[in-house]
């Protein structure tokens, strides 16, 4: 379909649009074989429709740009959604596109293409609504509507201050308040500029509490679930002779709101076994009486005033009581030198037969199978025996030690007495010849700043490097205590942390260490660690020098801006930080925590302008004077749940431009010029007691002569009576802009004479 240069088409699915040069003739074949997108369908004045010739693999809000071709404003993008087939994508933007010619640039694979595209926007031409809208109750709850021009484009947004409501309750706002049961009649209306009236069907409002509609999550616990978080994993088993489990669930209500039973208000969960010879669940509790082994059906019933209205059956396995059934180890096998004697620690858990941990009361046994004279380990030894005896627990641990000068393999059959579990350790003991060279044990070629040294499956967020004297073989001959020596240098070369002779020979390199409340260490960079041995630091042995990078896995709220545009009013009040935040220019989300009360608490910037807006930070930035100005925004600091209980004040790194236009501050400056005036000359009107008659005022007393005193109230009211005219609040009493009361003293005082 060539659509040239036509102003309005209708597409084929039937969403209007209105570009004057179409970007559907924009097309070229990339890398992957995807055509390039045509701009086929504003959807409404905050989203259009990319359409592309064939499927494409991926496309992000960071491959769109959409840029005022006239202004050169940057229309942000708060999403890109790509259609199920692939074939198509909608672009969200965060404000409306304004009536003028936009050009729009998408990369798709390595290629990249621009098109114009005008946007002309229609007026209201219907009301669009559903005649029947459900509301919770005694919660404010928008009415749902769309505004519709003559050609169908969805402008709800663009009009939504200028919509009116005919309602039989009060709508606030757009929205309504209505108890449980109560109905409310409402129409939506629009009136043009002609008079003409637009006006929705009658839509019937109804206020409902919430009602279960699906089980989201259901699991068997032991007390409350977390639903958020994130380690959660269902369990459907109870087992038999096992702690008393009970059902927990999340349900969504007719909101689409997830609500855990407790918030369905005037609603009963109820519970059946549908196998009583399997386990029993309490019909109000949910809890779980596991009889038998097996498997049982569970009906789950939601009641509202005695009546069934939603049902769910889901399956519980009742298992075998547990049982103590395996010995697991860390390693199977480990290394130990006889020259250096260091023991290593051997950790055994009980486990029963679902690989659950399991307490267990008894002996445990390590014996000796071969290599008797090879090691030694800790516990009661009895011949080749030793034992340590639990008292209800799931884990215990021996300590392997080698004997000085062996060499050779020790098997260890570990058991627990009286029972036939068990398993077996292998030792393998080295000893080492004379020193020959040195070696290091304990370099990370990462640290993370957010990792975890005791855990295996993340990255550390430290190393202890130690080194050794190695033999001709390399075996390990002993630990080097003493005269080690390191250095850290930057990518620069610039020294970051050094230390001579440090304690035991541990060189310990901490990616969190700090010096005067800086973090020595930054992510995303590289350093590089000498360590030496020696008396002399700087003539000591190198024995070795490598590179570790730090990086930092924390995750950070993303922040993103809205707009490049913002007016503040000196009329309002408002400093930059609340002016930022009462216009929601920052978009601030954070992977699975709710955002909605987010706040910019402080951002870092750099300004153009010094006569408009000086300082670095918003918290302290000053509004100096009418103008624009450009902030270059370098880092912005956000509260996540808005009061810092939970997560904060967290720095989040950050670069874009902010363009900022101050107007009515001239008026200001000069109101708090006229304002400072007043004051002055009010206090410098002369003592009240010190007023006297001209013909008696004795002034080298200190007396004032009354004509004087007049000039001085004179001059004084021209002052005040100027800031009065520009705005100035004037009374007597401190909490106006001006205190008249010491001017009207001295007028009674001139009265009275």
């Amino acid at each position: 379909m060539q659509l040239g240069d036509s102003i309005f088409y209708r597409s084929t699915n039937g969403c209007a649009t209105r570009f004057a040069k179409s970007l559907s003739r924009l097309r070229f074949v990339s890398e992957n074989s995807a055509k390039f997108p045509g701009w086929g369908c504003a959807i409404n004045s905050k989203s259009v429709k990319v359409t592309f010739g064939s499927a494409v693999e991926a496309l992000t809000k960071d491959n769109v740009t959409v840029v005022n071709k006239t202004t050169g404003d940057k229309q942000y993008i708060k999403a890109v959604t790509l259609s199920e087939d692939k074939k198509s994508a909608t672009v969200e933007f965060y404000e409306s596109l304004a009536k003028g010619t936009y050009t729009a640039t998408v990369k798709v694979g390595e290629k990249t293409g621009s098109k114009d595209f005008d946007f002309v926007k229609g007026e209201v031409a219907k009301i669009q609504v559903d005649t029947l809208q459900v509301v919770p109750a005694n919660e404010p709850t928008a009415i749902a509507f769309k505004a519709l021009d003559e050609n169908g484009l969805d402008i709800t947004e663009d009009v939504k201050a200028e919509i009116d409501f005919e309602s039989t309750t009060n709508v606030n706002n757009g929205s309504v308040t209505l108890g449980d049961g109560v109905t409310a009649f409402v129409y939506v209306k629009y009136t043009k500029a002609d008079g003409t009236v637009v006006k929705s069907e009658r839509i019937t409002v109804k206020g409902e509490h919430p009602k279960a509609v699906e089980i989201l999550n259901w699991t068997l616990k032991d007390g409350a679930q977390d639903w958020t978080d994130k380690e959660y994993k269902q369990n459907t088993l109870v087992k038999l002779g096992g702690t008393a489990l009970s059902f927990q669930l999340q349900f969504k209500d007719q909101f689409g709101k997830a609500k855990v039973k407790e918030e369905l208000t005037d609603s009963t969960v109820q519970y059946e076994s549908l196998d009583k010879t399997v386990a029993l669940v309490d019909r109000s509790s949910g809890k779980v009486t596991a009889l038998k082994a097996g498997t049982v059906p569970v009906k789950i019933s939601v009641t509202k005033d005695g009546q069934v209205y939603f049902t769910k059956t889901v399956e519980i396995t009742v298992g075998t009581e547990a049982a103590f059934s395996a010995i697991t180890l860390d390693a199977s096998e480990i290394t130990v030198s006889s020259s250096l004697g260091t023991t290593k620690a051997v950790a055994l858990k009980f486990k029963d037969q679902f690989q659950d941990d399991i307490n267990v009361t008894g002996d445990v046994t390590a014996t000796v199978k071969t290599g008797k004279d090879l090691i030694t380990l800790d516990g009661t030894k009895n011949g080749d025996v030793y034992t340590k005896t639990v008292s209800g627990k799931s884990g215990e641990t021996f300590n392997v030690t080698p004997v000085s000068g062996k060499e050779g393999t020790a098997v260890i059959e570990l058991a627990v007495k009286d029972t036939t579990i068990k398993t077996t350790l292998t030792v393998h003991v080295e000893k080492a010849g004379a020193v020959e060279n040195f070696t290091a044990d304990g370099f990370k070629e990462t640290l993370d700043k957010n990792g975890d040294s005791t855990d295996k499956t993340k990255l550390p967020e430290s190393m202890k490097v130690l080194v050794y004297g190695v033999d001709a073989n390399g075996g390990k001959a002993q630990q080097i205590t003493s005269n080690v020596n390191f250095t850290v240098k930057d990518a620069n070369g610039k020294v970051v942390e050094q230390d001579s002779n440090v304690t035991d020979g541990e060189v310990v390199i901490d990616s969190t260490k700090q010096k005067d409340a800086t973090d020595l260490y930054t992510a995303g960079k590289t350093y590089t660690l000498s360590v030496t041995v020696g008396p002399d630091a700087d003539k000591a042995y190198q024995v070795f020098t490598k590179t570790f990078t730090v990086t930092d896995t924390t995750e950070t709220p993303k922040v993103e801006l809205t707009k490049n545009k913002l007016e503040i009013k000196a009329a309002d009040n408002k400093g930059l930080l609340q002016s930022v935040n009462d216009a929601k220019v920052f978009n601030i989300t954070f992977t699975g925590v709710d955002t909605s009360n987010a706040v910019v608490t402080d951002f870092e910037f750099y300004t153009d302008n010094e006569d408009v807006i000086s300082g670095t930070k918003a918290s302290d930035a000053v509004l100096e004077g009418d103008g624009n100005v450009t902030l270059s925004i370098k880092s912005v600091t956000v509260d996540i749940d808005g009061d810092g209980s939970k997560y904060g004040n967290t720095p989040v790194k950050f670069t874009d431009l902010l363009n900022v236009t101050l107007t009515g501050f001239a008026d200001k400056a000069e109101l708090a010029t006229l304002i400072a005036d007043a004051k002055k000359a009010i206090s410098e009107l002369p003592d009240p007691s010190k007023i006297k008659a001209d013909d008696v005022a004795d002034e080298s007393a200190g007396e004032v002569k009354k004509s004087d005193a007049e000039k001085a109230v004179t001059a004084a009211e021209e002052k005040v009576n100027a800031a009065k005219a520009k705005g100035a609040e004037v009374g007597e009493g401190d909490t106006f802009d001006i205190d008249t009361t010491d001017l009207k003293a001295v007028k009674d005082a001139i009265a009275a004479l």
